[in-house]
């Protein structure tokens, strides 16, 4: 089941003021052609968008922190893959919660787990790609995540959160 969808949905899509969300920026990647913008997919791409976006925000944190303080990596690096966990998981459950029995959700969790994997991994390697042409400098952080993705794909930290809350 395919659907439109944000197409570049993370964390700076997101205003919030109060108790108001307000979502911006629809529309995909800048560089994206209008056909692109106007073709369905699996709204589990959004849906990676914000993880990679969470997944980004620690990376983001841990190297900035440690840039000049390269000793406190041991420290920090636990408490931001504690925080990426346990905001994936609130914002899965939330999206989960939400979408209810929706169709364009996949039915099976493991395919839902697999396309999340899947989009995660694609996403990742457009941040890397954009750092790459636009700021070299910055690519450590899309490159860390990736990383990050790929380590958790091997450990099967894919698994997506219970809804018993």
């Amino acid at each position: 089941m395919k659907t439109r969808l944000h197409g570049d949905f993370h964390l700076g899509q997101v205003l919030i003021v109060g108790s108001d969300v307000t979502l911006i920026g629809f529309g995909f990647e800048p560089t994206d052609v209008v056909e692109s913008r106007r073709t369905k997919h699996s709204p589990l791409k959004d849906v990676a968008g914000m993880l990679c976006s969470l997944g980004r925000a620690a990376v983001a944190a841990i190297v900035r922190l440690t840039t000049e303080r390269a000793d406190e990596l041991k420290v920090l690096e636990p408490l931001a893959r504690d925080w990426q966990a346990a905001a994936r998981t609130a914002f899965l459950r939330g999206y989960l919660e939400a979408v209810g029995d929706c169709p364009a959700w996949p039915a099976a969790p493991q395919e839902a787990q697999q396309l999340l994997a899947l989009f995660s991994i694609e996403k990742a390697l457009r941040d890397a790609s954009s750092a790459l042409s636009t700021s070299p400098g910055a690519v450590a952080v899309p490159l860390l995540h990736l990383l990050g993705i790929m380590e958790a794909s091997d450990a099967d930290e894919w698994r997506l959160p219970s809804l018993a809350l």
